[in-house]
């Protein structure tokens, strides 16, 4: 910082103000390594993150969450419209639900999944969503909320996969009309 004034003896003064910022600058730069290591690993995952802020209504969003939704062209307005239109009719209320009750604090976290339709129409992936508060206003209201998101269809195509083989046992299990019994290995029954 430099101060200046005027002396009537001396004239013009100037005074100088210097503080060594070496360690602010090392903890800034060691603060951005660890933000591109912690993005590497979620692009990896493929784990998207948004931020939510509930006063200006403005989203903040990593590329990992573009390319999962498959907006990584369009601007913020047109991303929502475009998750809006993708997600399955059947899905969006429950999904806008859980938002809402974070938004309005009625709970502290929620979380969900819903079918979202490919970029191309193709097919539908399922998508898992889980959002927080993260911060709240002087009044206890929620002002910023944060959330991931990942595609989890294989795992729900192989439970219901699963699940009908486990309903095909149970019908030939129930239905034969031979007598059947389980015994386990030890013999009993």
């Amino acid at each position: 910082k430099v101060a200046v004034w005027g002396d009537e003896e001396l004239g013009t003064q100037y005074a100088l103000s210097v503080c060594d910022i070496t360690e602010e600058q090392a903890a800034y730069k060691s603060a951005a390594e660890e933000i591109q290591r912690t993005n590497a690993a979620l692009t990896t995952l493929g784990i998207g993150v948004f931020e939510y802020n509930t006063q200006s209504k403005t989203y903040i969003v990593s590329d990992a969450y573009r390319e999962l939704l498959g907006v990584r062209h369009l601007g913020l307005q047109d991303r929502l419209e475009a998750w809006r239109e993708r997600v399955h009719p059947d899905d969006i209320a429950m999904t806008l639900e859980m938002y809402q009750k974070c938004i309005e604090g009625h709970v502290e976290q929620a979380s969900g999944e819903y079918r979202l339709q490919s970029v191309d129409g193709s097919y539908w992936q399922w998508m898992h969503v889980s959002v927080s508060i993260a911060t709240r206003d002087d009044a206890g209201r929620p002002d910023r909320l944060v959330g991931v998101i990942r595609e989890v269809t294989d795992s729900k195509t192989a439970d219901q996969s699963l699940r009908i083989s486990l309903d095909q046992f149970r019908s030939v299990f129930e239905n034969s009309p031979i007598g059947k019994t389980i015994v386990s290995l030890d013999g009993t029954f």
